[in-house]
């Protein structure tokens, strides 16, 4: 990134929150403690739990979370805790909330279990923001080495999450060199993975460096004149999916015509017919079974209706970004995908792996309840009958990569994806752009150079198949150097997360994104 300077864009956040003790029975001697080292009022939460279990046996704590957004969406949430016989245990825990970017969210908490006090009481963690600003957190050391007040939230380095989901409540964070070096591989690890998915991080105290995107985020290093600005910390753009909705599925229409027939008729089947014809003054008895047998012939009326307008299950879109860091064996998975449902006889499914999943349907007051518990969601993600949309994130394991071939005349490349692929253009170091077509897993290919008007045209057909946040994030790498865009061919499914298998899903584009020339 050619940036003249850095600037320090932090904004105000919530104040942070202090531990929580749950209340116990003295005779069950145990003792819980709840810390939110992190202010989050989107994103996912993290949160350390402390469980001292001085019982004779061991034992499991159930903790309900439950957020409260403003778009009128609420996120339900069950963890589980064992904690063996005379043993003290911490556990991190990351809870999701129900607002994403800039749609502001509570969360409060019950904990059931042996010993527990109330068990239906709600232990408040965080509450609206006002102001609805982004959080930038600023490590302690960096605050109290400051010459000046720094904006911005303190936390505390050593309590950082190990799980990178547990950061996405931040839109920026700043630490000092010290802190980052003695960090444990497991944070450190974490913090990589939440900028390679869209975080921003400065350290303060090192090599200074502009701010450099590293995978789809942005990482940068100053030296220690804290007078001056020290990060150009941005945040991301709201997205609308609103628009990008209405351009992939049509809306769900109600013929208003048959609707209001068959209600009428319902009403005079129910009501005048009922108890004037079949069961009149003297035969009331036979209410007892008329009514049930109605209702239940109109309901399944209705259901064939839906069935033969809807049909059964539903159809949906996917778009997915890859980026691949084959340095460190990781990939980032954005997938964003919309469906429009008919009839859904279930609406609960499992994900194989740790994600940020987040409803994303639109804008407006939308009353829905979403439900977790452990790999398993359950609630309003899907509804018979709807348009919806989700947005899906995950930092995985993998060996992926496309090689740049040594002493090869001009650019030459080795495929290690899993996907043949259709196209690829790659901007080298000098700006130059090279392209080539029909490249298979396991292949060498040579590429040949390309017109920014034909790399323009074809990257204009992708973003305009790519979700609004994956678009944003192909806008950014757009004139980096060293970076290539891999577009898959045909129904590609490696990089894809799967969700409700009842959806009949099109996977519209899937693009493979890293660097050829070394390390990010």
């Amino acid at each position: 990134m050619n940036t003249p300077s850095l600037l320090f864009l932090l904004m105000l956040a919530v104040p942070s929150a202090d531990s929580l003790w749950i209340q116990t029975r003295d005779d069950a001697h145990v003792r819980i403690d709840v810390h939110k080292p992190l202010p989050a009022n989107w994103g996912y939460s993290p949160l350390r739990v402390t469980i001292q279990n001085d019982s004779n046996r061991a034992r499991q704590w159930f903790f309900d979370f439950e957020s409260n957004g403003q778009n009128g969406k609420t996120r339900e949430s069950v963890f589980v805790i064992e904690v063996p016989s005379n043993g003290v245990s911490t556990h991190e825990i990351v809870v999701p909330q129900a607002g994403d970017l800039f749609e502001q969210s509570s969360l409060s908490m019950r904990v059931r279990g042996f010993g527990v006090l109330n068990p239906g009481y709600q232990y408040p963690l965080s509450s609206y923001d006002a102001q609805g600003s982004a959080t930038v957190g600023v490590s302690s050391t960096v605050v109290d080495a400051a010459s000046v007040t720094l904006p911005g939230t303190p936390v505390e380095p050593k309590l950082l999450p190990s799980d990178w989901r547990g950061l996405t409540g931040l839109n920026g964070l700043v630490l000092g060199e010290e802190d980052w070096i003695e960090m444990t591989p497991d944070v450190r690890n974490a913090l990589l993975d939440w900028v390679a998915r869209g975080g921003r991080l400065v350290r303060v105290g090192g090599k200074e460096f502009l701010p450099t995107l590293y995978g789809l985020g942005m990482h940068a290093s100053i030296e220690s004149d804290h007078d001056k600005a020290i990060a150009a910390l941005g945040g991301t753009p709201r997205a609308d999916y609103a628009a990008w909705i209405g351009q992939r599925v049509a809306p769900i229409t109600t013929r208003a015509g048959w609707l209001t027939v068959f209600l009428v008729a319902y009403a005079l089947l129910i009501g005048p017919v009922n108890l004037l014809v079949i069961s009149p003054q003297g035969k009331r008895a036979r209410l007892l079974w008329t009514m049930p047998a109605f209702s239940l012939g109109s309901s399944a009326f209705l259901a064939t209706l839906i069935l033969l307008q809807d049909g059964a299950g539903g159809a949906g879109h996917r778009s997915s970004l890859v980026y691949l860091l084959p340095h460190r064996n990781r990939e980032v998975v954005l997938q964003e995908q919309v469906s429009r449902t008919g009839a859904l006889l279930g609406t609960s499914f499992e994900v194989a792996e740790p994600v940020l999943l987040f409803d994303a349907s639109g804008g407006g007051w939308t009353l829905a309840r979403l439900g977790s518990e452990g790999a398993r969601f359950s609630g309003d993600w899907f509804r018979s009958r709807s348009v919806q949309a989700q947005r899906i994130e995950a930092v995985r394991p993998g060996r992926a990569r496309i090689e740049k071939l040594a002493g090869e005349p001009g650019v030459g490349v080795h495929s290690m994806l899993e996907d043949p692929i259709e196209t690829i253009y790659y901007r080298d170091r000098q700006g130059s752009l090279w392209t080539g077509g029909g490249l298979f897993p396991g292949e060498r290919r040579a590429l040949v150079p390309a017109s920014e008007q034909a790399f323009e045209a074809w990257w204009g057909e992708v973003a305009a198949m790519a979700g609004p946040r994956m678009e944003a994030h192909l806008r950014t790498l757009y004139w980096e150097r060293d970076v290539y865009f891999a577009k898959a061919a045909g129904d590609a499914s490696h990089g894809v997360i799967e969700t409700l298998e009842a959806i009949r899903w099109k996977q519209d584009v899937l693009v493979y994104a890293g660097r050829l020339d070394g390390e990010e």
